[in-house]
């Protein structure tokens, strides 16, 4: 761990226990003051707390955009597929060409000329 995640961890611990301390009563400001200058003086001290806080991090990160991406789709995605097979919608024709025999690709009957690569955008 490096001397800044070390710091980074140390001023959250500090800010933690003061808010405790806030909520709950005047107990932990004592221990906060102690965990600041620690983190002032000697951060390398925080180095196996803030390897455990940062793989924590590293997987709540991992769970949460899965969890996050699952609620999109279920809440925004399916909602809107369901509506529109309710409406009849096929915006990609696939009952129409279920029905023939026909290719999916449009058959363009053109013959290409110089003219035509000149301008191209």
């Amino acid at each position: 761990m490096t001397k800044k995640e070390n710091v980074e961890f140390g001023m959250t611990l500090t800010l933690i226990l003061l808010v405790i301390s806030w909520w709950f009563g005047k107990q932990l400001v004592g221990v906060s003051i102690i965990c600041l200058l620690i983190c002032l003086l000697a951060p390398g001290l925080y180095t196996p707390f803030s390897k455990i806080w940062f793989g924590l991090a590293k997987g709540i990160e991992l769970l949460m955009s899965k969890v996050i991406l699952f609620l999109i789709f279920f809440f925004v995605v399916t909602p809107v597929a369901v509506i529109r097979r309710l409406l009849g919608k096929d915006s990609l024709y696939l009952r129409s060409f279920a029905k023939d025999n026909r290719s999916v690709w449009m058959e363009r009957l053109h013959s290409y000329t110089k003219n035509d690569l000149e301008k191209q955008f």
